[in-house]
């Protein structure tokens, strides 16, 4: 609740701040919750603009009480939110957006000249070791989903002993912005495919980095290793910009996550379900018989390589640890701090279970066939893994014009590397003698 009225807000790993509808009129808030002015509302005049990956919003800068479960946060800094832009809040019933990427991505403190993200200040109140949230997507009409703070899930875990725990990458050795973390592999109907070296200079050994974004629905990779994944399905295509394939054709794609030595190094296969990597969307692939695939292109992910989105998230249980937290307010946690901001996953996807959902849920004819096309269960080693495609910064063409620049050029070198032989003995001689 904000200011005593309560919201549904969407839950975005993705971006770090907290914004909600207020007095907004645009198509985009028809119909959704809007904040009145409450008495505990301190609102300044600084105005701000969010950009997401798709969509935006605007608006003014305030402080009010924030309700979160059982903790209450007295003077939480927020957006009021009134112009909104291609969130499609109506769709949701969400009347904004609850950021729970790390601290050093939060746009609205800058606004503000100050003041902590939601995320912060849950944690301040609470022990070191339990400076961690949960978060469980499910898909609908599966169970419950779950989003926890200071505990696990005990329906799921019942304690991180289970997980998967790979560390956070820093931009520059100390910097977190992002729940991102080295991409080992992606397998595809038992195929390991070709994936582009990292365009963050201090990814280690050049592995692409794969961000954990709850507010992106699909996955989105480089071009060229799209490319590669669909290149495994053989129903594949690129249609209208983007790639479709058969709703009956079953695809197995399996992720692993670490660098690949030392903590968090060896990665389990993390299994997507196969109702997630092409989707029947409002069952218009049983018209079609094409359903949208759950991986889409996208080279504008400016925070790493890979946005990781519902379609991989919702089958497993992500944990994020915040103990990073102890660097900012080393005075309170600083000699408990034991670890780096860090990701810990579970899979919790079954192939077997999921083949069988599969099958009923498109009308697969023949399933009894399914049961070939299960997924080579083993993790693969280090030297097995493709070797890291590097894009050409630049690539040539080759035109009268620049063929003309380069001789050009070419005799402009050659004509000062006479001139400097010549004179390099003379040269020489004077340094020698200021030495002396």
């Amino acid at each position: 609740s904000i200011g005593g009225q309560n919201f549904f807000v969407i839950v975005d790993t993705g971006s770090s701040d907290l914004a909600t509808s207020s007095a907004c009129i645009a198509s985009d808030c028809k119909g959704v919750h809007l904040y009145l002015n409450s008495p505990t509302l301190r609102l300044t005049t600084t105005p701000f603009t969010l950009r997401y990956i798709s969509g935006s919003t605007s608006g003014t800068i305030a402080y009010e009480t924030v309700t979160f479960g059982p903790f209450q946060i007295t003077s939480q800094v927020f957006a009021l939110v009134n112009n909104v832009a291609n969130l499609n809040l109506p769709d949701t019933s969400a009347s904004g957006v609850l950021g729970l990427a790390l601290p050093n991505s939060a746009a609205i403190p800058s606004f503000a000249g100050g003041g902590a993200t939601v995320t912060e200040n849950i944690f301040s109140g609470l022990e070191a070791r339990r400076r961690v949230f949960g978060l469980r997507l499910m898909r609908e009409g599966t169970g419950e989903s779950s989003l926890t703070f200071g505990q696990l899930d005990e329906e799921v875990v019942q304690n991180d002993t289970a997980l998967h725990l790979v560390p956070v990458h820093a931009n520059d050795g100390k910097t977190y912005d992002f729940w991102k973390i080295p991409l080992r592999f992606i397998t595809v109907n038992s195929h390991l495919i070709e994936l582009s070296a990292s365009r963050v200079s201090s990814s280690p050994q050049h592995r692409p980095l794969a961000v954990f974004d709850t507010g992106t629905t699909l996955m989105l990779g480089p071009e060229r290793d799209v490319a590669n994944v669909y290149a495994q399905v053989p129903s594949a295509k690129r249609e209208d910009g983007q790639w479709r394939v058969d709703c009956v054709e079953v695809v197995w794609l399996g992720v692993g996550f670490g660098p690949g030595e030392g903590v968090g190094g060896g990665s389990p296969v993390y299994w997507m379900h196969p109702l997630d990597v092409s989707w029947d969307e409002g069952n218009g692939g049983r018209r079609t018989g094409r359903c949208l695939g759950g991986v889409q292109v996208n080279e504008d992910v400016s925070s790493g390589d890979w946005l990781f989105g519902d379609t991989f998230l919702r089958v497993r249980e992500l944990l994020s640890h915040l103990s990073f937290l102890n660097n900012v307010y080393l005075a309170h946690y600083g000699h408990n701090s034991t670890m780096s901001p860090t990701v810990g996953l579970l899979g919790l996807t079954d192939p077997h279970t999921a083949l069988a959902e599969f099958a009923q849920r498109r009308d697969v004819p023949n399933p009894a066939n399914l049961s070939t096309l299960l997924p080579a269960l083993d993790i693969p080693s280090d030297s097995s893994l493709p070797a890291l495609y590097y894009r050409p910064e630049h690539t040539l063409v080759w035109t009268d014009g620049l063929i003309l620049a380069l001789a050009c050029l070419a005799g402009f070198v050659v004509g000062m590397g006479i001139s400097v032989l010549f004179q390099a003995p003379r040269v020489q001689t004077f340094r020698r003698l200021r030495r002396l």
